[in-house]
């Protein structure tokens, strides 16, 4: 148990309730769907507040019982023992039905479906793929708080049995990297992956992803490799491996101004240390071939576009690309005109990064016979 913790999170779906009243302060769906104080009632004092595997109970003043649950992509929250008002704020372009609000983008459907009794107030969420099927699950799961909480604990406690460990620190490390995994249908990620936050970093980095699988690789080392295959199948034809792989195509062309579910820049060249680790963990040959193509073509990509002066060091162009994003190291080299990019900058870390990855290849070369 957590003493007040107010986020909870699914697979898509992420929801954080009001700090100092009653509702839902924000409601993600991926990059698809943002709901701004979605629900709100009337301030009042909370008296606990307790975050579990199962979701969040908090006590309020006057016998007032709010909870909050997710599991995978269907959110349900109820208020019980309560009489006052209750507003519910939907986007402008929700479509409204009985007792429910539906939404649509980019070939997603979310349905918001209420009801409102004496003293009772409860409100299911469901995004999905199919319109038909956000409309039945939501009418489905709508009553159905105690079934979704006891789904939800289960997962996460078989999830965390694994991890062997009774310490509660790591533990909560574990709950939070792997709650943080996402599955879903899309053109690039066809892989499960894991986004920094389902908060705030809706979708795949490169170099996070990294560092994710190496840490994944103490857990599950299919998971481990599951986490880079995403970026081995986004690897652009001239051997570029992207910065990062928006599950929003419109939030990619919002942000970077092109057309593509990825930018133009890419990452810190981490990639080889995680497979490095990765096999160094369980040898797997199949996996080996696939990461030395991949990473060959990357080493090449380096060669061929960020070595501008042909000294054999190569350069960043963004500051984004960096991992150091709003570093001071970049301020006297940024391009003013531009909101991205910079001159090119031939850091120690890259190069470093790039002797390493070489270092790898040649390893995996002599092991592969090749």
């Amino acid at each position: 148990m957590i003493k007040e913790k107010l986020e909870l999170a699914g697979n898509l779906t992420a929801c954080v309730l009001r700090k100092d009243a009653i509702g839902i302060e924000r409601y993600y769906f991926g990059e698809f769907f943002f709901l701004d104080n979605l629900v709100s009632g009337e301030a009042t004092a909370c008296k606990n507040s307790r975050w579990e595997l199962s979701g969040i109970t908090r006590n309020f003043e006057e016998g007032v019982t709010e909870r909050l649950t997710i599991y995978e992509d269907v959110l349900h929250y109820s208020l019980s023992g309560y009489h006052a008002k209750i507003e519910l704020n939907p986007p402008s372009d929700a479509r409204k039905l009985e007792r429910a609000l539906l939404l649509q983008s980019e070939g997603w459907w979310l349905c918001i479906l209420f009801e409102k009794s004496r003293g009772l107030f409860e409100l299911c969420i469901v995004g999905d793929s199919h319109k038909k099927s956000a409309l039945e699950n939501a009418k489905r799961y709508l009553h159905s708080h105690e079934t979704l909480s006891t789904l939800r604990e289960t997962k996460f406690r078989a999830l965390l049995r694994k991890t062997k460990t009774r310490d509660r620190f790591k533990l909560y490390c574990w709950y939070v990297l792997l709650s943080n995994g996402v599955k879903t249908k899309h053109p690039v990620l066809k892989k499960r992956f894991t986004m920094p936050s389902k908060y705030s970093f809706r979708h795949q980095w490169l170099w996070d992803s990294c560092f994710h699988s190496i840490v994944l690789s103490l857990y599950d080392v299919k998971l481990a490799k599951e986490e880079l295959e995403n970026l081995f199948l986004a690897q652009k034809q001239d051997g570029r491996i992207p910065h990062e792989i928006f599950l929003s195509k419109s939030a990619c062309k919002r942000f970077w101004g092109v057309d593509d579910f990825s930018p133009w820049t890419t990452q810190p060249p981490v990639l080889a240390v995680s497979v490095e680790r990765i096999l160094e963990t369980s040898w797997d040959e199949g996996f080996a071939k696939k990461a030395f193509k991949v990473l060959l073509k990357y080493d090449e990509w380096w060669n061929k576009k960020r070595d501008e002066d042909f000294d054999l060091l190569c350069s960043y162009h963004d500051p984004l690309e960096s991992g150091w994003d709003d570093s001071v190291r970049w301020d006297d080299v940024k391009v003013q005109e531009s909101p991205h990019g910079m001159y090119p900058v031939e850091a120690v870390d890259l190069n470093c990064l790039l002797y390493k990855q070489r270092s790898v290849l040649s390893h995996l070369a002599k092991r592969l016979g090749f």
